[in-house]
């Protein structure tokens, strides 16, 4: 009884850890894809300026606000 008492216990908490992975791992993912999207936007937006598209054009095809245009000036 004991055995079986360890065994659930075991089990139990290698459930909860193989959970724990998972949950880390798509949440790790979800930042990534929306990390290079972003990356993916400002580069465009960023090549869009330096051709003089207007701001407000850049907003349109980036969805990118115009601070963050703007921000793109300066760095």
């Amino acid at each position: 009884m004991r055995y079986e008492s360890a065994l659930k216990n075991y089990l139990d908490t290698m459930s909860c850890i193989e959970y724990a992975t998972v949950k880390v791992r798509e949440e790790g993912k979800a930042e990534g894809k929306a990390e290079g999207e972003f990356e993916a936007k400002v580069s465009i937006a960023k090549s869009m300026k330096d051709k003089g598209l207007d701001n407000k054009i850049i907003v349109e095809c980036t969805g990118l606000s115009v601070e963050q245009i703007d921000a793109l000036q300066e760095s």
